[in-house]
């Protein structure tokens, strides 16, 4: 099957998480909220690396580590990713957000644990 990347069926997902992040934001449940975003950070990532099995069907590597799913994804993609960053929104460094939210999704996700990120903050969304 020919490939798209980034694969579009991926990308719908992740824009579907970050919908419904915005709507929880807006009913002020900031965690749920949060941690969707980071999801579907994930999947914006996840997107340069699927592969498409069918149409509308892809598989995505295994992992939450948002600097490891940047750093697989190919240097020119990358580079796209960064300059398309950049004409948004200058104010936004993209490689330290990614740094910076690395495992939101696995560490924000269950505040009853001992190691949960606490407080989270809305910047991810």
């Amino acid at each position: 099957m020919l490939q798209q990347n980034p694969n579009v069926a991926v990308w719908q997902t992740a824009d579907e998480y970050l919908g419904a992040a915005e709507i929880l934001l807006d009913y002020n449940r900031l965690r749920p909220a949060a941690i969707l975003a980071a999801l579907s950070l994930e999947l914006c990532l996840k997107c340069f690396l699927a592969r498409r099995i069918a149409p509308w069907t892809a598989t995505t590597s295994r992992g939450h580590s948002l600097v490891s799913l940047f750093n697989e994804i190919s240097l020119d993609d990358r580079k796209a990713l960064l300059k398309t960053s950049t004409t948004l929104d200058s104010s936004i460094d993209f490689e330290k957000n990614i740094e910076r939210f690395d495992r939101h999704f696995e560490n924000g996700r269950y505040l009853h644990e001992p190691d949960a990120l606490n407080p989270i903050g809305s910047d991810i969304i």
